[in-house]
């Protein structure tokens, strides 16, 4: 399985060490020049990946001449582990598609999971792009659950019409604190907002139950990842105890976008406000930090958040599917594949 010879040319494995970065960027690029892909940014999520627990595969498809025209990643997904679960995510250029590359670089992945004992596959795909839709149905993958990205307009968001979030949060029993100055103030306060963050993230809606992860692991996928705005990374507090939690980060090569991380809040404090509190907090501070436009995802079942999310004017873009299909796992000859291949 390290390579396959096509009649259009080649399926090989990824070469971290050549130009396939730069290639893989420029691909994603393509496919969606809005979601703002660039290659640091893939170099830094294969960096920080946790080989030690999930594995990760990559194939690229290359034409005779050498350009790299497609990949495809095949991996376990980490908040959604199970050993025989396996994420395939395959990408090929506008230029390229309707080529047999997608189904080749799906073909091949999915044959080298399944010799690993592979029982499920998930992938991804957005309801605007029908081609992707029906190209994972036609190999025998079904719709799994949906979610909306909301895209907020800040130039046209006045922050006046939901008043002061200080005040809002005050009016639901709470304060509004800072991450960067809660762990200044406090050596522990970051595993308190770690034990927070899991409470909140096990009632999200999902196809599967969360994968827990441990504190360092959270350490370093959330509060270390590029892009966390520190300053902005509010926590809801009562009687000492952190019980809300809304925060933001840099969109990687998109100047004036903003994404929205995690909204939340502990079960015993629910239904009082102060989810709206959190998000007009986030949101005022995204509008004077300059943004252009702030983004989310959520699923359709998260009512809760998606009434907040339409109160204030986010507008509902295409939805995203997460796709799944059963497969039977194999065994291969001589035994799995070796991880190298």
């Amino acid at each position: 399985m390290a390579r396959m010879t096509l009649p259009n040319g080649t399926i090989r494995p990824f070469d971290p060490d050549g130009n396939d970065y730069a290639s893989l960027a420029r691909i994603l690029a393509a496919n969606d020049p809005d979601a703002g892909h660039y290659e640091d940014a893939v170099r830094a999520d294969d960096r920080d990946w946790d080989h030690a627990r999930f594995e990760k595969y990559r194939w690229v498809a290359v034409e005779p001449d050498g350009t790299v025209v497609g990949f495809i990643d095949a991996l376990h997904h980490p908040r959604q582990f199970e050993a025989w679960r396996y994420l395939v995510l395959p990408f090929v250029h506008p230029d390229a598609q309707r080529q047999g590359w997608g189904t080749a670089l799906l073909a091949h992945a999915e044959a080298f999971v399944r010799a690993r004992g592979a029982r499920e596959l998930r992938a991804e795909a957005r309801e605007d792009i029908p081609a992707g839709v029906a190209f994972a149905k036609r190999h025998g993958f079904e719709v799994a659950a949906r979610s909306w990205q909301g895209r907020l307009n800040l130039d046209a968001f006045d922050p006046a019409r939901f008043g002061d979030p200080h005040a809002l949060a005050a009016a639901s029993g709470v304060r509004l604190v800072i991450l960067a100055d809660e762990v200044a103030r406090d050596p522990d306060a970051l595993e308190r907002v770690y034990h927070l963050v899991r409470e909140v993230e096990a009632d999200v809606p999902r196809v599967t139950p969360v994968t827990e992860l441990d504190f360092e692991q959270w350490q370093r996928q959330s509060i270390e990842r590029p892009g966390l705005i520190r300053e902005a990374y509010f926590l809801a507090v009562r009687d000492g105890e952190y019980v809300g939690v809304s925060f933001l980060r840099r969109s990687p090569g998109l100047p004036g976008v903003i994404s929205q991380g995690l909204t939340g809040v502990a079960r015993t404090a629910r239904g009082r406000g102060i989810a709206l509190a959190l998000k007009v907090a986030t949101t005022t501070y995204a509008k004077a930090d300059g943004a252009r436009e702030l983004r989310t995802w959520n699923s359709d079942r998260n009512h809760a958040i998606l009434r907040i999310n339409d109160a204030m004017g986010f507008v509902r873009e295409a939805a995203g599917l997460d796709l799944s299909k059963a497969i039977t796992p194999a065994t291969a000859t001589g035994g799995a594949p070796h991880p190298d291949t």
